[in-house]
This record gives C-alpha cells, sequence and structure tokens, in this order.
C-alpha cells in the first residue's frame, strides 16, 4: 500500500535512525524535497497518497541511505561555497573545510597577472568558484581522471563559467608543461594509505580512493607536487594546499626545501582549530 506523505517520512524517519544515521529526521526531510532546497508540497498538505513512482525512488533513496551512501551521491548534489554542485562517485564530495583553501586565494592581497591552476579539481568546485569570483582571470582545471573531469565540465556549464575554465586530464602538472601561473591551488590526496582503511565507511566504500589516498603518511603526493611546483609559478605567486591533521610542519618544510627559504608561509586553521590550509607565496625574481 502506498502512504500519504507524513506516514512516509515518519517510516523514513524510523528506518534511517535504525540505521544510526545521524540526523536522520533531517535527512529523511531532506529526501522528500524536490531540490536541495523546496519540501515538496504534498508533504504539508498531506491530502492524498503519494504518487507510485515517488514512493518508489523515496524508499529506494532511504534504502540506499540505511546502507551508508552519502546523501549527496543519492541526491547528487553537493553544497559549496553558496552554491550546488553535480557529484556523483567519479569525485570527492566537496568539505566545507575546503572553503578556507578557496578564501586563501580571493583573500590574498598582491597575486601577480596571469591564470589560476586547480591541480586534481575533482568536480570542479573550488576552479569554479575561482572563476566566479575572480573574473579578471582564466582558470585552469587538471584531474588524472576523466570522470570527474566530465562532472566538472558539467559543473562549470551548469553554474555559468565554462568559457573561462580550460579543462586538461593528467597527473598532477603533465598536462601543463612549460606554462606558469599566477596561482596554483590544489586539494589533495592527504589520507595516508595506513588510515585508508579506519575512515568513516561512507567515505572508505563510497569515495574514489584516487581523490583521498596520499600514500605512505599521506604526504607523497604533496611532495610531488610542492617539487615541482617552482617550475610552473611566476615571480610573487602563491601555492595554496588543503592538507591533513598534522602534515604543517612537513609541509612548510618540503616547501622551502623546493621553493626556498625566503618564501612566505601562512597557515589557516579550520573550525575544528585543525591546521588544514597552507599558502606559500613565492618571492619576486
Amino acid at each position: 500500500m502506498i502512504p500519504r506523505p507524513r506516514l512516509a517520512y515518519r517510516w523514513a524517519n524510523s528506518q534511517l535512525r535504525l540505521a544510526g544515521v545521524d540526523s536522520a529526521a533531517r535527512e529523511a526531510y531532506y529526501l522528500f524535497c524536490e531540490d536541495d532546497a523546496q519540501p515538496r508540497p504534498v508533504l504539508a498538505e498531506d491530502q492524498q497518497q503519494m504518487d507510485p513512482g515517488d514512493w518508489l525512488r523515496y524508499v529506494g533513496w532511504v534504502i540506499r541511505r540505511c546502507d551508508g551512501e552519502p546523501l549527496q551521491y543519492i541526491k547528487r548534489r553537493a553544497n559549496f561555497y553558496s552554491l550546488s554542485f553535480c557529484v556523483n562517485p567519479a569525485v570527492m564530495i566537496p568539505r566545507p573545510e575546503t572553503e578556507i583553501l578557496v578564501e586563501a586565494v580571493l583573500q590574498h592581497p598582491r597575486l601577480p597577472p596571469g591564470p589560476i591552476l586547480d591541480v586534481g579539481t575533482g568536480c570542479g568546485a573550488v576552479a569554479v568558484v575561482l572563476a566566479r569570483h575572480m573574473h579578471q582571470r582564466k582558470v585552469v582545471a587538471v584531474d588524472i581522471s576523466p570522470d570527474a573531469l566530465r562532472v566538472a565540465r558539467h559543473n562549470a556549464w551548469r553554474l555559468g563559467v565554462a568559457d573561462r575554465i580550460e579543462f586538461l586530464c593528467g597527473d598532477l602538472f603533465s598536462p601543463v608543461s612549460g606554462r606558469r601561473f599566477a596561482a596554483v591551488v590544489s586539494n589533495p590526496p592527504y589520507v595516508a594509505s595506513e588510515e585508508m582503511a579506519r575512515l568513516p565507511r561512507q567515505v572508505r566504500e563510497f569515495e574514489p580512493p584516487v581523490a583521498l589516498d596520499g600514500g605512505s603518511g599521506g604526504m607523497q603526493v604533496i611532495e610531488r607536487l610542492i617539487a615541482s611546483a617552482g617550475e610552473h609559478l611566476v615571480g610573487g605567486a602563491l601555492l595554496a594546499l588543503e592538507i591533513g591533521y598534522g602534515q604543517a610542519r612537513a609541509v612548510q618544510r618540503v616547501c622551502r626545501e623546493h621553493l626556498g627559504s625566503d618564501i612566505g608561509l601562512e597557515v589557516r586553521q579550520d573550525l575544528s582549530g585543525i591546521e588544514r590550509v597552507i599558502t606559500c607565496e613565492l618571492a619576486y625574481g
């Protein structure tokens, strides 16, 4: 029997609670939304049974969430910097902490002329936000995954900046050989390989390992990126990196080793007090 909306919502709430989902009531309601913001009117009116197609879709979504699949993959949407991005399992879900990385670039007072490079763009969240806020600059977005780039291109088109972002497929700087930038920004894989098995299930089993696994100690991709960054930065350029817990000192040391002792380093904390973003300003010369 197909229930009325309120009964369907109560069923979903109870199922999510039994599955141990945090904020079960909120998520049951969110799954009932037409889009990311607007609730279905029938949930408030509750005058008649649900449409059979809506009921089957709702049941399927609730079952998937109870099985641990992230809400963002189920709805194919994730919010970042007040924008709605399309996501799927080919890309990592953008986190609020990465907004600190974006702000580090947007707030930098003295970027030299030139384009900006986003290494490991994923769904394109960082590249799209930078393109929308830095109207006079071109953005180049690189990712090793062709599937991720398809998602990023779609988001750039949806959000009106496809004409100002160049998308390239390859590992780190390989697609931009010989090119230099005013800023290089990256949220690289920084989870230690030995910690991958201990990640929360909804991350470990559903998000792409290539976007998470930073090798032994979590520093291998970061070290490769920093070691090559100097060849692609103009004088006075900015390197901005999101990093993992406890990595700040090691990242600063690697920056000094490869980019010089006269660089300007700054560390930004997230809301939990974790050193989350490092910016490195190169000297002019």
